[in-house]
């Protein structure tokens, strides 16, 4: 198991199994808005891009990029940091690791950040989005 400090762990072996299964809703609750909100930004981003990229100036669209990746990078750290808690209480709970799926996800909204910036620049160029 990686990501986790070992008093981290400690801390989620001592919890009853109540705590747990609370922790865990909690967590996927967490995981659950932030995938909504990766989603949100990610749509509107595809929004601007489809509707008015080519009308944007060099400068806009650069500024525009820009804040659009450091805030989708942001919500991405706190998806993958919700579903690390996810994983970590289920592997306490029942002893699967289930870390594996964090390369998944990451790759998937890396993935969808890239496409996404793939289309804004072709809808620049006047391309076929």
């Amino acid at each position: 198991m990686f990501l986790m400090k070992p008093e981290a762990i400690r801390f989620f072996e001592e919890m009853s199994n109540y705590e747990l299964v609370d922790t865990y809703y909690t967590a996927r609750s967490a995981l659950f808005n932030d995938i909504m909100m990766y989603m949100t930004v990610l749509f509107a981003f595809l929004s601007v891009s489809y509707l008015v990229a080519e009308k944007l100036s060099n400068f806009q669209s650069v500024a525009l990029t820009g804040l659009y990746t450091v805030f989708i990078s942001y919500v991405a750290f706190g998806v993958i940091d919700s579903q690390t808690g996810v994983a970590t209480v289920v592997w306490v709970l029942t002893g699967d690791d289930i870390f594996f799926s964090l390369y998944i996800t990451g790759g998937i909204l890396v993935s969808a950040w890239i496409l996404s910036v793939v289309l804004f620049i072709q809808a620049r160029k006047g391309g076929d989005t």
